[in-house]
């Protein structure tokens, strides 16, 4: 992971600057102005030895900040080394504390400090990101209070003992950059007292986890035209100059396109746990992968979750139903079969409007048909599952839908202890069995017992106004 206090050097220069030189200086500071402004003394560079010492402190843009405004803002600069190998690379290090602070009255009170920030990497200018990075971050301390004037206040502080980034970055086969990156956050604790109303006493919440892990990777990530907003940004920074130059942004965006081909990322939280007033709520391990493209022509955005070892706080639940209380849970959802560059085109045929001028009326439209050329998208439900020790449920599918009519698909689902699971429910009072029983008897009924004794639904919804399960069709039985 490229850690952000790093970020500004995404564009410097292919030219080899040679030996540390006050010269060498200078012209890193003009590079770094770019895409952080010319504010004098937000970039300081000076020549120290073989390496070039760069200070980036937010406090001169800090004070721009009108008095009447009544928010209050501090933070440490950022201090770095920078080494020129020659070769179109850099060995960049930095190694301090930082903190920020601000306070916009009956609104925010956020305090963030770090005890220790030590990254070493190596930049590549040819691939405008760093081909290796490793950073160590250590006693990470976030205090906030968000004001709601109608609930009152939110107060929130989340702590962290060590975390690690560690990423790399090579040429991508299409172009841009193709990376990974790899995080772990360990001594995870988050406080929070949420608000209930207006006399009403906060509720307070205390999540732990022993560990949390995120592994990713991207394809094609387009850094030139990223950081070349950001330079343009800042090379407008007003409405009107905007407005002016928007041209400018279209060209960098075009050239720019998709952006990104394809981001994976699946994180990890490790020994879970939730204190609530009613409680410990307990969770072994907490999974998230999501996967997304850019904008290309076959869209794809995915996200799944996945939790293992629950336990609800002792108590909660009546006895008789314990026994049906979900130990493990998953869902996987993925939606494709939609074109996404298409629509960006579209949008940025926008920049060439007048100042002022509005899309033409069916804008919305086009960009939705321009979206899903073919009327509908694929939506795949991959195999999930949900069950303890008495029961286990699993389900997956796939669905057609779109704006023009009814979504149509099908899918499988397949039980064990399914009349285990009726049977708990046969001890439950008689209003709730009466509710429940009747309903599961019947599915117990449409069901296929298979060779291991499991049931299984097969669901047929392939046709518009027709539902099948195992060959039945419901609809005909209306």
């Amino acid at each position: 992971m490229k850690h952000f206090s790093l970020l500004p050097f995404l564009l410097m220069s292919t030219a080899a600057w040679g030996q540390a030189t006050p010269q060498g200086a200078a012209d890193l500071t003009a590079a770094l102005q770019t895409y952080l402004g010319k504010t004098p003394g937000v970039v300081n560079v000076i020549a120290d030895g073989d390496e070039y010492e760069i200070t980036l402190d937010a406090g001169p843009l800090i004070a721009m900040v009108p008095p009447e405004a009544g928010v209050t803002m501090t933070a440490s600069p950022m201090v770095m080394r920078a080494a020129d190998n020659g070769d179109g690379t850099w060995d960049v290090v930095q190694n301090q504390a930082l903190s920020f602070k601000v306070n916009a009255p009956n609104a925010l009170d956020m305090e963030i400090s770090m005890g220790s920030v030590a990254c070493e990497g190596t930049y590549s200018a040819a691939l405008k990101a760093f081909a290796e990075n490793d950073c160590t971050i250590t006693d990470v301390v976030v205090n906030q209070v968000v004001q709601d004037p109608n609930m009152g206040a939110q107060t929130t502080k989340q702590t962290i003992k060590e975390m690690t980034l560690t990423s790399t970055s090579t040429a991508g086969a299409n172009g841009g950059a193709d990376g990974t990156v790899s995080y772990t956050a360990t001594g995870v604790e988050q406080t929070m007292d949420l608000p209930q109303g207006p006399g009403m006493p906060p509720l307070p919440i205390v999540v732990t986890m022993d560990s949390y892990v995120v592994d990713g990777t991207s394809a094609g990530v387009r850094n030139d035209a990223i950081m070349g907003a950001v330079a343009w940004l800042v090379a407008n920074p007003s409405q009107a100059l905007m407005t002016e130059n928007r041209s400018g942004m279209k060209t960098i965006l075009e050239a720019g396109l998709p952006l990104f081909e394809r981001v994976d990322a699946n994180a990890t939280a490790s020994g879970v746990s939730v204190q609530t007033p009613m409680g410990p709520v307990g969770i072994a391990t907490v999974g998230l992968e999501v996967s997304m493209k850019g904008a290309v022509a076959d869209g794809l955005f995915r996200e799944a979750i996945k939790l293992e070892g629950i336990t609800p706080p002792p108590g909660v639940l009546p006895p008789f139903l314990e026994p049906l209380m979900p130990q493990r849970f998953s869902v996987d959802v993925a939606v494709d079969s939609f074109d996404a560059a298409a629509p960006a085109a579209l949008l940025l045929g926008l920049f060439d409007l007048p100042a002022g001028g509005a899309p033409a009326p069916g804008f919305d439209m086009q960009l939705l048909q321009a979206m899903i050329p073919d009327g509908t998208v694929q939506i795949t439900l991959a195999p999930g599952t949900v069950g303890n020790a008495t029961y286990t449920l699993n389900y997956e599918g796939q669905m057609v839908a779109g704006p023009g009519g009814m979504p149509t698909g099908t899918a499988k689902v397949t039980a064990t202890g399914y009349d285990a699971a009726m049977e708990v429910l046969n001890g439950a009072p008689d209003e709730m069995k009466q509710d429940i029983l009747p309903v599961m008897g019947m599915a117990r009924g449409l069901a296929k017992q298979q060779d291991d004794g499991s049931l299984l639904w097969e669901i047929d919804a392939s046709q518009p106004g027709a539902l099948l399960i195992n060959g039945m069709d419901l609809m005909g039985m209306q």
